[in-house]
């Protein structure tokens, strides 16, 4: 098998070279949106992070529409690079439009983003593409458990991060990045900056003995909580609870070269 893998690596990077001799996958490589798509193609193969079936899926590459400035794409982003699975990403969203076009709304109707087209596959939702990418093409890591109780303790924090904390960052976000500083109303800021507190209170006790939020394993949990924690725990201007546990967590996230990648950019 080792054999195998070493000989498909050679070729994968042997074609990367060569872009006219494959139509698909490595002849788009040179495309302005193709996000290092032939290196994490050579590194899946090379790890033995895909089977080789899903390595000939990918010669079909999964497109991601969204903007990169999007905290719901930075997370499919992060996702794609713990995974080493090359992309094609289009923007969308805000200046750039296109989610409100007819083609775009066959594909989602909420006219949100991100969605996905991996094939034939469409979906949109962005912790639902996290679930199924991490099955798809993760089976045999951390970040989705296959045990029941494991993954039980994964959804629990995405679902989390929809039903409770996205609501509670959202004000903060948008009043403190998205709106400028002579319109601020800095008291109602602070107001919903404490309600944000109060909730990464919540994970500064859970992460108490734990390097990661499940335990000694990167999960899809951490990517979540993590491309959220980046807006609350380097938001300038507000005043924010002591978390230690959590800066911990945070500064071992920011080691990660997906998040320096995706999540580490300057905020807008």
């Amino acid at each position: 098998m080792a054999g195998t893998v070493s000989i498909l690596y050679g070729i994968i990077s042997t074609l990367a070279r060569m872009p006219q001799a494959l139509p698909g996958l490595v002849r788009r490589v040179a495309g302005s949106r193709i996000e290092s798509a032939t290196q994490r193609t050579e590194d899946g193969i090379r790890h033995g992070r895909w089977s080789f079936l899903s390595f000939f899926k990918r010669l079909e590459m999964l497109k991601i529409w969204g903007r990169t400035n999007s905290v719901n794409v930075q997370k499919v982003l992060w996702c794609c690079d713990e995974l080493a699975l090359p992309y094609e990403r289009i923007d969308a969203g805000m200046q750039f439009g296109r989610n409100k076009e007819p083609a775009y709304l066959s594909m989602n109707p909420n006219g949100q983003i991100p969605t996905i087209e991996d094939g034939d596959f469409v979906l949109w939702e962005s912790n639902s593409i996290l679930r199924y990418l991490a099955m798809e093409y993760g089976a045999s890591g951390s970040l989705y458990p296959q045990d029941s109780k494991a993954r039980a303790r994964v959804d629990r924090w995405l679902d989390w991060s929809l039903s409770t904390l996205q609501p509670a960052d959202k004000p903060v976000f948008w009043g403190m990045v998205r709106t400028p500083a002579e319109q601020r109303d800095m008291a109602a800021l602070q107001t919903a900056a404490d309600a944000a507190g109060k909730l990464w209170l919540i994970v500064d006790a859970h992460l108490k003995g734990r390097n990661f939020i499940e335990g000694d394993a990167f999960s899809l949990a951490d990517i979540v909580l993590g491309a959220f924690c980046r807006r609350f725990i380097d938001m300038d201007g507000l005043h924010k609870p002591a978390t230690p546990q959590l800066q911990r967590w945070y500064e071992s996230l920011q080691e990660r070269p997906a998040f320096q990648r995706h999540i580490a950019p300057a905020l807008s």
